[in-house]
């Protein structure tokens, strides 16, 4: 077991012991137990899985930040995170697309940029939303 807390701008929103931890790094999915060498990796757009010691999992929605490793403490220090469980399909999908809508009338680099970043979190979110209706 190792301890593990989520921060967003707003709240911590984690802060307990995890067996196991999941992150979506840049690279790729990074798996981290007890004991795991010291790390600091940027976190992309995606599916964070927390293995409880029951062995239960909870999966969040995160949309990026920094994940730190050391001394069996781990941080995230994320721009959101979300339970999947509390995701609608049908709301990720209206946000994708008034997002995709803004950026067809949009000029600007740096504006469509971060709508581009915006239809990317979202459609994940909807991908999550699916997979988790599909499991039921």
């Amino acid at each position: 077991m190792f301890h593990l807390t989520i921060v967003t701008p707003e709240e911590t929103t984690y802060d307990a012991e995890v067996k196991m931890l999941i992150i979506p790094e840049i690279t790729g999915e990074m798996g981290i137990l007890k004991n795991h060498r010291p790390v600091i990796a940027k976190l992309s757009i995606g599916r964070l899985r927390i293995i409880r010691e029951n062995d239960t999992e909870q999966e969040l929605f995160i949309s990026g930040g920094y994940f730190e490793f050391n001394n069996n403490t781990a941080t995230i220090l994320a721009n959101t995170a979300e339970n999947i469980e509390e995701i609608a399909a049908e709301e990720a999908r209206a946000a994708r697309q008034r997002a995709e809508e803004f950026l067809s009338h949009a000029d600007d680099d740096l504006l469509k940029e971060k709508l581009e970043n915006e239809i990317k979190m979202h459609l994940m979110r909807e991908k999550l939303a699916q997979i988790r209706e599909s499991r039921k």
